[in-house]
C-alpha cells in the first residue's frame, strides 16, 4: 500500500484525493483509485457549455425543461427538419407535427368531466368554465362527484352561488347519470371529480365507473411543473380510460414544462386549453404550436410573464 500511495503522489502530486483503496483478489497486491481536480479544465468545460447554449437556445431550453431524453431527441430532430432561422418557428413546426391542438368549444358536444391527480386545479377550472359559459349568455349545469373530501363541495358551491347556478351532488355513477339528465338544453354541463391517483387501481376503477355512467367527455387536468417521467406515466394511465384531451393548469407558478410535453406524448393527449391563473375571472385560454414554442423558449429566469392567453409577453 505504501508503494501504491507513493506512485499516486508521484503521478498526481500531494493534492490528489484518494477515492478508494482495497486489497486485490486473493491478496495479490493493492488497488488505489485517486483523482485530482483541474480547475482550468472545469472552467473551460463550463465556458464551452455556456457558449453552446448561447448558440443553440433550443437545446438549452429542452435541457432546462427536463424533457425525457428520448422525447428531447425527437423534438430536436423534428425542429432541425424545419427550414427556419427562427428557433420559435422551428420548435413550433416540431410541435405541430408531434402534438394535437383541439381547443375546448364554447358549447361542448358532451358534458365535460374533469379528472386528474389531487391538487391539479379541477375545481377552480370547473368554476372558470362555468363562468365562461354564463358570460357567453348560456347557462351552466355544474355537478360534483367530490362528495367525500372535506370542504370540496363548499369550495365549488362558493363559486356557483356567485354565478347564481345550482350545484348538484352525485356520490355514485347512477346519481351522476340522473343529475346530467336534468340538464337544460341550453346549458353547458360540467362535472368536477375528486383527485384520482393514476397508479391506484381502485381509484381508476371508480373513476371509470363515472366516465361510463353517462355520455360525457373526460378531460385530464394536467398541472405544469410536475416531474416529466411521473407526468408521462400518469397521463398514460388516464388515457387508458379513454381520455383524449387535457387542459394545462398552474402555468403561472411553473417554470419547467417538460411534464406537460411528456403527458401529451405518452398519453397521446391533445391540448384542449390552458389556465394561467387561480382567479376565476381570468378564464381559460388556448394553446397552439407557436404559443407553446414561445412558452418553452421563454427566459427561464422569469424575465417573461404569462398572460391569460398563455403567451409570453
Amino acid at each position: 500500500m505504501d508503494e501504491a500511495m507513493a506512485q499516486v503522489r508521484q503521478a498526481l502530486g500531494d493534492d490528489a484525493v484518494i477515492v478508494s483503496s482495497y486489497t486485490g483478489k486473493r491478496g495479490r497486491g493493492v488497488v488505489v483509485v485517486a483523482a485530482k481536480d483541474d480547475p482550468r479544465a472545469a472552467e473551460e468545460k463550463l465556458s464551452a457549455i455556456a457558449a453552446s447554449e448561447a448558440n443553440d437556445p433550443l437545446s438549452a431550453a429542452l435541457a432546462f425543461h427536463g424533457l425525457p431524453p428520448a422525447l428531447a431527441r425527437r423534438v430536436r430532430s423534428a425542429a432541425d427538419g424545419i427550414s427556419s432561422d427562427d428557433p420559435v418557428l422551428s420548435l413550433a413546426g416540431a410541435f405541430d407535427g408531434m402534438f394535437a391542438f383541439e381547443p375546448l368549444a364554447m358549447v361542448p358536444d358532451k358534458p365535460i368531466l374533469l379528472v386528474g391527480p389531487p391538487g391539479a386545479g379541477k375545481t377552480v377550472l370547473a368554476a372558470k368554465l362555468a363562468t365562461r359559459a354564463i358570460l357567453a349568455g348560456m347557462r351552466a349545469h355544474v355537478v360534483t362527484t367530490d362528495t367525500v373530501r372535506a370542504g370540496a363541495v363548499a369550495q365549488l358551491a362558493a363559486f356557483t352561488e356567485i354565478l347564481k347556478t345550482k350545484l348538484e351532488r352525485a356520490a355514485t355513477a347512477d346519481e351522476l347519470r340522473a343529475a346530467l339528465g336534468r340538464k337544460a338544453s341550453n346549458a353547458v354541463a360540467l362535472v368536477d371529480t375528486p383527485g384520482t391517483g393514476p397508479f391506484t387501481d381502485n381509484e381508476l376503477k371508480d373513476l371509470k365507473a363515472f366516465i361510463d355512467a353517462a355520455d360525457v367527455e373526460a378531460i385530464l387536468v394536467q398541472p405544469a411543473g410536475a416531474d416529466a417521467a411521473e407526468s408521462g406515466e400518469a397521463a398514460a394511465a388516464f388515457a387508458a380510460l379513454g381520455i383524449k384531451r387535457m387542459i394545462v393548469t398552474k402555468l403561472d407558478v411553473s417554470r419547467r414544462l417538460g411534464g406537460i410535453l411528456a403527458a401529451a406524448d405518452q398519453g397521446g393527449l391533445s391540448f384542449a386549453g390552458v389556465s394561467v391563473s387561480p382567479f376565476v375571472a381570468q378564464g381559460v385560454g388556448t394553446l397552439n404550436p407557436v404559443s407553446l414554442a414561445r412558452l418553452v423558449l421563454r427566459d427561464p429566469v422569469g424575465a417573461a410573464t404569462i398572460t391569460q392567453e398563455g403567451l409570453p409577453q
